[in-house]
């Protein structure tokens, strides 16, 4: 059964769907099994172990979509001022020296509810969940070669910022979002 719904401004629930914020202790396993079944089993990507959970997992706040009660989606976000960014193990940050900068990190979505309101809705409301918490700069690593999420979040107001590989295999753009000059404003 999901969780109770927490409110949030600008998301309201619609067509069946709610957006909530997660009791992370409660429903980390239940997310990273998520995380698997999208990525590994649909998708095909093959993450090991290490990539579908992180360590920041535990300090990071996690929002599920929920189509009548059923998983649809998830997305996870580290801030910076409780916990090092999985991302900062890759790239540098030195020109956001404050910590109030959050990463969203492993967006999941099943194949049924991509691009559609169900996975605007749930990156609409990590983006409200960020502000609320007052962080300025969202920062997001992406599959190099995903050009439609590439599109999707420079449509939201994300800019390039950098690229990295990770063990040789993955390649991987990160955009960076200033939150008080994009388009949700």
């Amino acid at each position: 059964q999901a969780p109770k719904t927490t409110a949030f401004p600008r998301m309201k629930a619609s067509r069946n769907i709610t957006y909530k914020l997660l009791d992370t202790e409660k429903v980390l396993p239940d997310i990273i099994k998520f995380r698997k079944k999208v990525f590994n089993d649909e998708l095909g990507y093959n993450y090991p172990a290490k990539y579908l959970a992180f360590r920041q997992d535990k300090n990071s706040a996690h929002i599920a979509a929920y189509y009548n009660d059923q998983l649809i989606g998830a997305i996870s976000i580290c801030f910076r001022n409780r916990s090092k960014l999985s991302i900062a193990n890759n790239i540098s940050l030195n020109e956001l020296p404050d910590l109030s900068t959050a990463e969203f990190y492993k967006l999941a979505i099943l194949p049924e509810y991509r691009n559609t309101r169900a996975s605007f809705g749930l990156i609409t409301t990590a983006y409200e969940y960020a502000k609320q918490q007052d962080m300025t700069h969202l920062i997001i690593g992406i599959l190099a070669n995903d050009k439609k999420n590439l599109a999707l979040y420079k449509h939201f107001g994300y800019k390039d910022h950098s690229k990295f590989n990770i063990d040789d295999q993955l390649k991987i753009k990160t955009l960076i979002l200033d939150i008080y000059n994009s388009p949700f404003e």
